[in-house]
């Protein structure tokens, strides 16, 4: 008899190798901030990239500060760079100047967009 999958609690997570990224919006920091903490411990990952642009300033900040002690702790000569939103944010987080982080505002993905007006094609940047 097969036993039923459990879910992964890391299911608002998207894990590729050194770069983790929040995939949505979710408003329990403690879970992120366990389960990044608890990738830090598990992989070897000295340099590790975090994306928490889908969170809003205060979570960002909480999840930033909880994470990067327990990198720092098992890493000290490491680097983990954190992915943010906007300006604000980031500027919020680095007020705190821990040693072995960076942050960076997360650029928009540019697109082609292709409209036909008037039998000519116009490609738009966005």
């Amino acid at each position: 008899m097969d036993t039923p999958k459990q879910e992964s609690k890391m299911n608002y997570f998207d894990i590729q190798d050194n770069y983790l990224t929040i995939t949505s919006n979710v408003s329990d920091t403690d879970n992120i901030i366990d389960e990044i903490n608890r990738h830090i411990q598990k992989q070897n990952v000295d340099n590790l990239n975090v994306d928490i642009s889908s969170l809003n300033m205060i979570d960002a900040l909480k999840v930033s500060v909880g994470c990067s002690t327990a990198h720092f702790v098992k890493y000290p000569f490491g680097k983990i760079r954190w992915f943010v939103k906007d300006i604000q944010t980031r500027n919020l987080i680095k007020t705190l100047s821990l040693k072995t982080v960076e942050i960076s505002i997360k650029k928009p993905i540019i697109k082609d967009f292709y409209a036909t007006k008037s039998n000519k094609v116009v490609a738009l940047r966005y």
